[in-house]
């Protein structure tokens, strides 16, 4: 019994090690696309400007990719000169930063429970009983909920799902889901997949706690 419930909790640990790869992958790729050239991540946003060039009477497209924090997009590109294409995008920029920023606030957190809860995993696996100021079983009910909250609040109000467009805008202009969406809620599924886990498989990753406490000696056939 012992072996199976550490072969258990060694698959719970890859789990949340998932969770934590897809959580940090968020911040590198671009969360959503919108009005066609701007890129939107979790703290900054991209400007896409293609060009031609000709070379060997031939047009070479090249694409320069500007990369601005959420201030320095409002001072680069929210100025005096009026843009059509832009301006929805200044608009809305302040609710993207806060978006972004409540986002990497309470997903941390929840990254900071799985790092608890793996690390009390390990000791409860090599014998050690160290389950700190919280019952370590708790903190694997409590990280998906916090890493939920983050997510609907990044929804909410970045408003992602209900950007609209100028009147004189096609389709085209409209938000794209891109890879840091996906990531997200790929995150937030394999979150509940280790509750789930967790939950149908507690009674022998506790009796191992108890074990590892002392207060529990495992009946051998």
């Amino acid at each position: 019994m012992i072996g199976d419930s550490r072969l258990k909790i060694f698959i719970k640990v890859a789990i949340d090690s998932l969770f934590i790869i897809l959580f940090i992958s968020i911040f590198f790729v671009e969360v959503f696309k919108y009005m066609d050239d701007y890129y939107v991540t979790t703290l900054s946003i991209i400007k896409q400007t293609d060009y031609k060039i000709s070379l060997t009477n031939e047009k070479t497209p090249l694409t320069q990719m500007i990369i601005a924090s959420y201030s320095d997009f409002n001072d680069k590109f929210c100025g005096q000169i009026k843009d059509p294409q832009v301006d929805p995008v200044c608009d809305k920029r302040k609710d993207f930063e806060t978006a972004g920023i409540l986002f990497l606030t309470f997903s941390s957190i929840s990254v900071l429970f799985t790092i608890y809860g793996i690390f009390s995993l390990f000791g409860v696996a090599c014998g050690c009983s160290c389950c700190g100021f919280l019952k370590f079983y708790i903190v694997h009910y409590i990280y998906p909920g916090i890493y939920a909250l983050a997510l609907v609040l990044y929804i909410t109000v970045s408003e992602i799902f209900t950007l609209d467009v100028p009147d004189n805008f096609d389709d085209d202009y409209k938000m794209k889901v891109h890879t840091g969406l996906i990531l997200m809620f790929g995150a937030q599924f394999v979150s509940i997949v280790s509750v789930v886990f967790y939950f149908f498989n507690r009674t022998q990753l506790k009796s191992l706690v108890l074990i590892a406490q002392g207060d529990y000696v495992p009946v051998k056939d």
